[in-house]
């Protein structure tokens, strides 16, 4: 095919206009392209159906998945943002966080918490101030004062 050509992009012996998932990340090809063609969500000059990190946000597609989590139109393998909390996916990764979860926020952030007390992020008394912080924000959020 003209598009694919006869490259194997994912070395499983089928070239890539016979293969249903060239790169082998869990998504197919069909689902990674779109009506204008062969996108390139990242800009990174490698078509979404080769590319294993299709936004490139340092998370693997086979990770992100083909599903839209926070309902916004964009599969979270294309989305920066999969969870729609304002954090991207690599913020919340690089932290320790959850990318999926909307309710999980990255240590360090709303006025203090785990990363800025140096206490462990998984219970202690730094998560309760990181979730102290986290709740007065989204109330204030509610409120419209954020």
């Amino acid at each position: 095919d003209s598009v694919e050509g006869d490259v194997d992009t994912d070395g499983d012996g089928v070239s890539d206009f016979r293969d249903l998932d060239s790169d082998d990340d869990g998504i197919d090809d069909a689902d990674e392209a779109n009506a204008a063609g062969t996108p390139d969500t990242d800009g990174d000059g490698t078509p979404d159906f080769r590319d294993t990190d299709t936004d490139g946000d340092g998370i693997p597609d086979a990770d992100e998945g083909n599903v839209d989590t926070d309902l916004d139109g964009n599969a979270d393998f294309r989305d920066l943002d999969s969870d729609g909390d304002g954090y991207t996916d690599a913020e919340e990764a690089g932290a320790g966080s959850v990318s999926a979860d909307a309710g999980s926020i990255p240590p360090g952030k709303y006025g203090g918490g785990c990363a800025s007390t140096g206490a462990n992020p998984v219970g202690g008394a730094g998560s309760l101030v990181l979730a102290a912080g986290a709740l007065s924000v989204l109330l204030r959020r509610r409120k419209g004062q954020a």
